[in-house]
């Protein structure tokens, strides 16, 4: 072999170890090489990355390309730490989604956004930024953090020794559901409590909630540890299953008039279920304004309290009667007996066969359905079939084309009617003999035969 070529070989060989070297030792990558992209030289990126061992640094000026992605199964357990450099002013759109092995993210002060799903699922033990961020949803991860200082319009977020601080203006921008926190201070200027806002925060115990808050979206104390909340009687609008998955959760106090917003792009009737006993044990719901008979249909409990004020109702033994007395109202929803007290003449139908009505699949789920007996005080005087009442305002504008409330309360179905005993005077009326479930062409349920044998037997007995 010639000397000539005996040193061309010995270059090339040198070469290809230098360009392995670099590569184990995470010298500067181009930005698409994490989409396996093939970069050429002209390619120019602005903010560029690198890899070494577990850190991964961010750098250059201006905005991360949407394409610096890291792939969960190639980067998963290798990347533990991220520095972002100052100059660079965004994190893409799922940056470093799933990546579980990340825990600890270094922001700079020249960040503006961090889009969305960036940092979920990331176990961030400390979250700190360190100026105002427009974070879109689910772009920051905050559950596994023990501190947490975030700016935000007029304030700031902050968690410190379980202990939770919001103060700001407006929105809540970012889920704060946490691991961690014990107590949740939500400050003056805070008017709206965004979806699954504290959701997953199982050892939450005290809330406080600032009487400037105005709205509440769904889910937002969901899986929560609270066995109390107390709800300010300036909130107007309340999304569905505020307090889903709340085992612990007993007592509500709420005002007794706010507007239902449903999810983005659902607008089924039963979604409106603010409290529902299928995954809460609440007792007692509190009323902090006059009542309005509406929400009623949506929240299930054992017991309800009126404000003393109450124009139109009060309370006793944790059912609703009119502010006389004469006429009974409405029934908690998770009740299995009632006994009627002295002194009430007239129960209107609606007091236990209220419910939500399913304008697109023409079901209509009663709220009572736990209800088996009825004991009739000796004043009743008469068992008024009162159509209005079953429907909500929002039902109302639903149901408008099926015409008279007398034939549509006739359709409904019974599914979910379990009243067993009605009694008077020692006189016992069998409802299941009257009710006939809706099946075909059958368009006649039994309820006013119902009513009507009721009425007889209140008649004969005076």
């Amino acid at each position: 072999m010639s000397k000539r070529i005996y040193k061309f070989i010995t270059i090339m060989l040198v070469a290809v170890m230098v360009l392995s070297c670099w590569s184990e030792c995470g010298i500067t990558t181009n930005v698409y090489a994490a989409k396996h992209v093939t970069v050429t030289k002209n390619t120019k990126q602005n903010v560029k990355w690198k890899l070494k061992k577990g850190v991964l640094t961010i750098y250059g000026k201006g905005k991360m390309p949407n394409n610096m992605t890291f792939d969960y199964e190639k980067y998963k357990g290798k990347i533990k730490k991220v520095i972002i450099k100052e100059g660079v002013e965004s994190v893409c759109d799922n940056a470093f989604y799933f990546i579980k092995s990340i825990k600890e993210v270094q922001f700079p002060k020249s960040l503006k956004e961090i889009g969305e799903n960036a940092f979920e699922y990331n176990k961030l033990k400390k979250v700190e930024l360190k100026s105002k961020v427009k974070i879109k949803e689910n772009g920051l991860e905050l559950y596994h953090a023990k501190y947490i200082n975030i700016p935000i319009k007029g304030g700031k977020i902050s968690l410190k020794n379980g202990v939770m601080n919001i103060t700001g203006k407006g929105e809540i921008p970012v889920r704060v559901g946490n691991a961690y926190v014990k107590e949740i201070n939500i400050g003056k200027g805070i008017t709206i409590l965004p979806m699954w806002a504290f959701s997953g925060s199982a050892n939450l115990k005290k809330l406080k909630i600032s009487k400037t808050v105005e709205e509440i979206n769904a889910n937002a104390f969901s899986k929560t540890g609270l066995k109390e909340i107390n709800i300010p009687s300036g909130v107007k609008r309340i999304g569905p299953n505020i307090f889903s998955e709340c085992s612990k959760l007993t007592k509500v106090t709420m005002p007794g008039e706010f507007e239902f917003i449903a999810r983005d792009g659902e607008e089924s009737t039963p979604m409106r279920n603010v409290i529902d006993k299928r995954d809460t044990n609440v007792d007692v719901v509190k009323f902090n304004t006059p009542l309005n008979l509406d929400v009623i249909s949506g929240i299930d409990t054992n017991n309800f309290v009126v404000v003393k004020n109450d124009p139109n109702y009060k309370v006793i033994n944790g059912v609703i009667y009119s502010k006389d007395g004469r006429n009974l109202v409405r029934v908690p929803s998770k009740r299995t007996e009632l006994k009627v007290e002295d002194g009430c003449e007239y129960v209107a139908s609606s007091a236990f066969l209220y419910g939500l009505y399913e304008s697109d699949g023409d079901e209509w789920f009663l709220r009572c359905s736990n209800l088996t007996k009825i004991e009739l005080a000796n004043s009743v005087k008469q068992i008024c079939l009162e159509t209005d009442n079953y429907y909500d305002r929002t039902e109302k504008k639903q149901c408008n084309k099926m015409g008279d409330y007398l034939e549509t309360i006739e359709t409904l179905s019974m599914r979910d009617f379990n009243l067993q005993e009605i009694t008077y005077k020692g006189r016992t009326v069998k409802p299941q003999t009257f009710i006939k479930q809706i099946f075909g062409k059958t368009r006649n349920n039994g309820v006013l035969d119902l009513t009507d044998e009721l009425n007889n037997t209140i008649k004969s007995n005076q």
